[in-house]
């Protein structure tokens, strides 16, 4: 009759390694999640804080919008990250039966056009998953360049 002396030994070290590579896979899943949750959260306060830099442009619309914006980068802390919040702004023409807003300081040759800021707001940050440049999110809106009052259509 053949012993079996052995045969408990090498259960428990084939048991050893199924658990130790289901653990490994695991943990690789964890540590993954985690850094995509890192960056997401990094992305949700950046376009958080380029809301609040829109909200800034209308509330300072009109001729008087260019002189209202800040001229150099803020610098805010969310959750202990830094982000730098930059305007640009670019006057543009757009035809009144609408169309693409054409960037250029002086008005088009013709008539037909409407004066718009076309505002970027740029907030950028660091992050270990970002390139070297760090991480960046951008946002634009046009705003009337003429009226300070809300315009409505009425057809």
């Amino acid at each position: 009759m053949p012993s079996d002396a052995g045969f408990s030994m090498l259960e428990a070290v084939i048991s050893i390694s199924l658990i130790s590579i289901m653990i490994a896979g695991f943990c690789t899943f964890l540590i993954a999640t985690t850094s995509i949750t890192h960056r997401q959260g990094g992305q949700q306060a950046a376009v958080h804080l380029a809301s609040d830099g829109v909200e800034l442009v209308r509330a300072v619309s009109g001729p008087a919008l260019p002189a209202g914006l800040p001229t150099s980068p803020e610098t805010k802390t969310v959750s202990g990250v830094t982000y730098q919040r930059a305007w640009s702004v670019a006057v543009c023409w757009q035809p009144t039966a609408g169309g693409t807003c054409v960037v250029q300081n002086n008005p088009p040759s013709s008539t037909g056009y409407l004066k718009f800021f076309k505002i970027t707001i740029t907030v950028t940050w660091p992050d270990h998953g970002c390139p070297t440049a760090g991480c960046s999110y951008a946002t634009t809106t046009l705003v009337d360049g003429v009226s300070t009052q809300p315009l409505f259509r009425t057809s």
